[in-house]
Parts: C-alpha cells; sequence; structure tokens
C-alpha cells in the first residue's frame, strides 16, 4: 500500500508538470516539489540517477524550444470566398471553373445544376460548384473566375471574401502536443521502474489516456493545416436572361381574307355540329320534361280563368236581383 501511495504521488505530479502548457515554474511548485521529492523515496530513487533532470535543467530547454517554434510557425489563415456571378454557358462556366480548380493543385468539393423557368416559360440552367485551390492561388482563382463572365463590374452579382486566423489555436494545440508527449515519455520511464503489476497496470492506463489525447490533438493540428492550405472557393452561377427581341411578321391581305373566310366557316361548322348534337342528345330530355308541365301549367290557367268567370256571372246575376223593383 505505501509503494502504491508512492507511485500515485509521482504521477500526479508529473501530470501536473506536463500540463502546465510549459510555463516556467514558479517557487510555489519548487517548494511541493522539494517536499515531495524529500517525503517520497520512491522518486528521490528515480532522481539519484539521473540528477541533471531539475528544473534549473528542464526550464531553458522549454524556452528554447517554445522560442524555436514561435520562429518556425508562419500564421495560418483559412481564406474562403462566396461568389454570385452571371455567364452565358453555365455548363460551360462549370467545366472551366473545375479546370482551374485542378490547374492550382485543387479539387472540386461539390457540383451541381438545376433548371428554373423564368423567361417565357424557357427553362433556365442555374449551377452551384465549389471548389479548394492552394492559398498561394486563392487572389489568382478569384481573378479567373471573375474573368468567366462578359462584365466582371456588371455580372459579378455578389462577392464575400473572408480569412479566419487559426495561428494562435494552432501553437496553443501544438504546445498542448508537445506537453502530452513529454508526460507519456515519463510515465513509460516510470513503468519500466515499476515492480509489481498493480503499479504496472496503474501506469498503462494514464499511458493510454494521454495517447488518445494525443491523437485528437495530431488530428486538430492535421486539420488546421490542411484548411490553411487549402482555401475554399464557393461559386453560384446564374445564367444571363436573353433579351426580348421585336418580331416584324409579314402582312398579306390576301392572307387576312383567307383566315377570315376559314374563321367563318369553322364557326358555321362548330355551330352546326352544336346544333346537331343538340337536337339528338338534348332536345328529347328537355321535351320529355318540359312538355307534361307546359300542359298541368295550362289547365290550371284556364282553370282558374273558369273560376273568375263563374265569379264574375254569379255577382251580376246578383246585382240584376236587387236592381228589380
Amino acid at each position: 500500500m505505501k509503494r502504491k501511495s508512492i507511485l500515485l504521488s509521482l504521477i500526479v505530479i508529473i501530470l501536473i508538470c506536463g500540463c502546465s502548457n510549459r510555463k516556467s515554474p514558479d517557487s510555489s511548485s519548487q517548494s511541493d516539489r522539494s517536499i515531495s521529492q524529500s517525503n517520497n523515496p520512491y522518486l528521490a530513487d528515480y532522481q539519484g540517477e539521473s540528477s541533471n533532470y531539475n528544473e534549473a535543467a528542464y526550464a531553458p530547454k522549454m524556452a528554447s524550444l517554445e522560442s524555436q517554434s514561435n520562429s518556425e510557425v508562419t500564421r495560418l489563415i483559412v481564406k474562403t470566398a462566396d461568389m454570385t456571378i452571371e455567364v452565358q454557358d453555365t455548363n460551360q462556366a462549370l467545366e472551366k471553373i473545375s479546370n482551374i480548380a485542378t490547374q492550382f493543385g485543387g479539387f472540386v468539393v461539390q457540383s451541381n445544376t438545376w433548371k428554373e423557368s423564368e423567361y417565357e416559360e424557357q427553362s433556365l440552367l442555374y449551377g452551384e460548384i465549389t471548389i479548394r485551390i492552394k492559398a498561394e492561388n486563392f487572389d489568382e482563382t478569384i481573378r479567373m473566375i471573375e474573368n468567366l463572365t462578359p462584365n466582371s463590374e456588371k455580372n459579378v452579382l455578389s462577392k464575400v471574401i473572408s480569412g479566419n486566423d487559426i495561428t494562435s489555436d494552432y501553437i496553443d494545440t501544438k504546445s498542448r502536443l508537445t506537453s502530452l508527449e513529454n508526460t507519456r515519455t515519463k510515465l513509460n520511464e516510470i513503468m519500466a521502474t515499476a515492480t509489481t503489476a498493480e503499479e504496472t497496470l496503474a501506469v498503462y492506463k494514464e499511458i493510454a489516456d494521454i495517447e488518445s489525447q494525443i491523437e485528437v490533438l495530431k488530428g486538430q493540428i492535421k486539420y488546421m493545416e490542411e484548411s490553411a492550405a487549402l482555401s475554399s472557393v464557393t461559386v453560384k452561377i446564374h445564367p444571363i436572361q436573353p433579351e426580348k427581341t421585336i418580331e416584324v411578321k409579314e402582312w398579306s391581305i390576301s392572307e387576312i381574307l383567307k383566315g377570315a373566310v376559314q374563321d367563318l366557316i369553322d364557326s358555321a361548322q362548330d355551330f352546326g355540329e352544336w346544333l346537331i348534337y343538340f337536337v339528338i342528345s338534348v332536345l328529347p330530355f328537355l321535351i320529355i320534361i318540359f312538355v307534361p308541365i307546359y300542359f298541368i301549367v295550362r289547365a290550371c290557367s284556364r282553370r282558374r280563368e273558369r273560376n273568375k268567370q263563374k265569379k264574375a256571372d254569379s255577382k251580376k246575376t246578383t246585382d240584376q236581383k236587387d236592381n228589380q223593383p
């Protein structure tokens, strides 16, 4: 149990040293190490043979490494562009932009086309393409894309260029990677001196965790480097709408008269066809329905007239009787 507690305290101390972002240790950390070394015989035995691993020797090395990395790392700028242009031929523009990407050591990320009906019921072809090209050819690529239009001032509808400086994140990530690699090295040395399986397993778990963090940081660094090395350009392509043209048709009085006569004949034929269909298909049903209704209405009307006549005759007879002496 005593050797286990000694080993765990040693791992905690080394992890703190390795993950300190390579800052110079202050007086408090030095005093903590001196106390731990005096109270930890396992750490004293480890540092007895290699006394050159101390703060005085470690700090200059880390400062030299930091200054070297800062001098070697150039600024990483992730450049992107989003453009909208008008061209005469959409397919031809897509092909030329693809060739530009290949010419400058890049590639096409995605490309698509679609049709929209906007002008006199004609389908116009639209397109969109995203390419990645080397960062040093970014400005030249933008200029070549603008030259695909008939007039760069008129037919370049929009152009948005942005740059994201990731230098600080890149340096910080590399610093964390270096710290973790140093910690891994020290843990490997500790595992080599472990005497029990329990101690070896505890150190191995720490090494495995650090290995996982190292792989993640390496992936982030690779992504940053590739993002800065290859710029992204997205181009939306609109077709130039054709201008409306005025067509003067040939005018001839004879053709007009022929057309008028033909329209008259067509109208007469249409009316004759309608009349035939009406007489054969519709008129019988109208006769069956409306003839009985006509006789019923007529009978009712005559009956009302007879009743009115009877009332009039009756009233006349009564008046004559009243007038007799």
